[in-house]
């Protein structure tokens, strides 16, 4: 009974997390109009945000198995508290792009290591309402960020990070009293766990900060970059998992390719990803197609938190019993469904709430801990927090292209037609089609 309360302040930091990520879609155009944000370049604010994530994860996930997850979990949300005040206050370009990176860095951690916990503290049989837990905390301050920018966007959008920072300023003090738990890996485990390379978590960066590039081309002097990126991105990527699977210690689990759950895990992660990246440029797609206000698309969003917060109730009391796979199959529909619902129909109120509901219910039926239950279950039970660490390295690199993908069609988040939207919506519908056949492979419950 003592072990609940212990655990509100690793609820209380998803929370934190999802406060602040349902605040972008609806503050981009007033980050693009205070720091005079070049053509294509208001979706770095997303891209540059997820290649922090993207660097991040892994290092402090490793970090956390030698320092302890709540000493990584503390820290990282005082960095995130900072980084939100410099976003709140600056008027600078790169200033807020070098905010937004350090926000991914330091928030990076705290679903996949509060995951780790949970689930290491579960009684068998429990593990999956643990998870369901932490996914409906994250629904419910998506709900709540949802509440209170619309709020502050009648005074201003800075009032958002600022009010973020706050909270992420008194979660930190919360985690930092945690009692401190230990990981799945012995002393002699770590010994022999080596910490990532320099350069393979180098090469993992550049070859996704190119292939962001390549693919978004934001318009910045010097049109050599863009070419550099084009040419470069594929084999960079190339190098590095060359690069990945002859180290020691690689990126991502060994197992994750090994295995049919393992490759499942890996292409529903990227499509949990788009997924995300959709539902954040949600808003973008209310204000081209209703004619709202950035203050007014708040309420449109509402239908996908209900759907998340029921998805999440229901994968709360059956994940243990159904297992992942009716979650995972029915997200992919879910996702697929409301895409082309707010695509075809979106300049219709009523067609835009009905696909920005089914939008959230698969969002959430693939977030809900789903995946991450799926996770436990390939590889070896030390490698926990590893194999947690792959699914957000994997997520955020969906998001990652969803938000280049998106930047590349749609340059901007004013004066944009519907037409720019729909082909938008279908581009990022139709990369989530191949990623979908992973679903095939998660076995059934028995």
């Amino acid at each position: 009974m003592r072990s609940q309360p212990s655990l509100a302040p690793l609820y209380g930091a998803a929370f934190v997390l999802a406060v602040d990520t349902a605040g972008v879609g609806h503050l981009l155009p007033g980050l693009e109009m205070a720091t005079h944000a070049p053509p294509r370049g208001a979706s770095w604010f997303i891209s540059i945000y997820m290649l922090g994530a993207l660097l991040g994860a892994p290092l402090l996930a490793r970090i956390a198995t030698r320092r302890g997850r709540t000493t990584v979990l503390a820290a990282s949300l005082a960095m995130f508290a900072l980084a939100s005040f410099v976003v709140g206050l600056s008027s600078s370009y790169p200033l807020t792009l070098a905010a937004r990176f350090v926000q991914g860095v330091a928030g990076s951690p705290v679903m996949p290591l509060g995951a780790a916990h949970l689930s290491a503290l579960a009684p068998a049989g429990k593990k999956g309402r643990g998870l369901g837990l932490l996914s409906l905390s994250y629904s419910g301050g998506f709900l709540a960020g949802m509440a209170f920018v619309s709020l502050f966007l009648l005074v201003s959008f800075r009032l958002a990070y600022l009010f973020t920072g706050a909270l992420a300023s008194v979660a930190c003090i919360a985690v930092a009293r945690l009692p401190v738990a230990p990981t799945t890996s012995s002393s002699h485990d770590d010994a022999e766990r080596p910490p990532p390379e320099v350069s393979t978590i180098a090469g993992w960066f550049v070859a996704l900060a190119l292939l962001a590039l390549a693919i978004n081309q934001v318009n910045v002097d010097g049109a050599g970059a863009i070419a550099m990126a084009r040419f470069a991105a594929v084999p960079a990527l190339a190098l590095f998992a060359w690069r990945d699977r002859s180290v020691r210690a690689p990126l991502l689990p060994r197992d994750l390719f090994r295995s049919r759950v393992g490759l499942a895990s890996a292409s529903l992660a990227l499509a949990a990803g788009v997924g995300q990246a959709c539902v954040v440029l949600l808003p973008t797609c209310g204000m081209a197609e209703l004619g709202v206000s950035a203050a007014a698309s708040g309420p449109l969003l509402i239908p996908i938190v209900l759907g998340g917060l029921g998805t999440n109730l229901l994968a709360s009391a059956r994940l243990d019993r159904w297992g992942p796979k009716p979650f995972l199959a029915a997200g992919l529909l879910g996702m697929a469904l409301g895409n082309l619902v707010t695509a075809w129909l979106g300049t219709n109120l009523l067609a835009f709430e009905v696909g920005a509901l089914l939008l959230g219910a698969g969002v959430s039926a693939m977030s809900s801990g789903a995946l991450r239950y799926l996770a436990t279950l390939y590889g070896a039970a030390d490698d926990a927090d590893a194999n947690q660490a792959a699914i957000s390295l994997l997520t955020n690199v969906g998001v990652l292209v969803g938000g280049s993908l998106w930047g590349a069609i749609v340059p901007s988040t004013s004066g944009i037609g519907v037409a720019a939207v729909r082909v938008g919506i279908v581009v990022l519908t139709a990369a989530l089609m191949p990623l979908s056949v992973g679903v095939l492979l998660v076995p059934s419950r028995r």
